[in-house]
């Protein structure tokens, strides 16, 4: 499936829809990360978020920052519950200048480790999504491809490789 900035939310709410579990995601660089962050968090309300990446783009750290913001409507739940974001440590200033009141609540982790590959991991226990490959940060407008899956077993699966590199 190609996404694209005219109907990428359309297509995203299919996939979630769909009783396939898995998908290859295509874009020409013109969906970003935080495009698709907005819809798969709004599908999930009051998740916890695994984000890993090679480095953080500023555009990334805002688009976190809303969203770490944001309310579920009619309740006083969060959005996002806890972030987890995983990065190979020299934005660790930058996030620290814009996302600083999250650690202070507890809400935010910060992991430094040697990572080669992106991947974003949203979960509230009802619906679980995970998403990996070349996710751009910023429209760069070259084809990108990443996999896309619901699958419980998959995500459960990720997230102990995850929760296992805290240790």
């Amino acid at each position: 499936m190609i996404l694209e900035p005219c109907c990428y939310k359309q297509y995203i709410s299919t996939l979630l829809e769909s009783k396939y579990e898995s998908y290859h995601l295509f874009t020409n660089g013109d969906v970003d990360l935080s495009m698709i962050m907005d819809q798969l968090i709004g599908h999930s309300p009051g998740c916890d978020v695994y984000l890993v990446l090679i480095n953080v783009h500023l555009n990334t750290i805002r688009t976190i920052e809303r969203l770490m913001n944001g309310m579920i409507p009619s309740t006083e739940q969060y959005l996002i519950r806890s972030l987890t974001i995983v990065t190979q440590g020299e934005d660790r200033k930058i996030i620290s200048q814009y996302l600083s009141q999250f650690r202070k609540e507890g809400r935010l982790k910060v992991l430094e480790d040697n990572v080669a590959f992106r991947c974003l991991c949203v979960g509230n226990g009802e619906n679980n999504f995970v998403l990996q490959g070349s996710i751009p940060q910023e429209k760069n407008y070259s084809m990108q491809m990443m996999t896309f899956t619901k699958s419980k077993k998959l995500y459960d699966n990720v997230m102990s490789i995850l929760h296992g590199k805290k240790n």
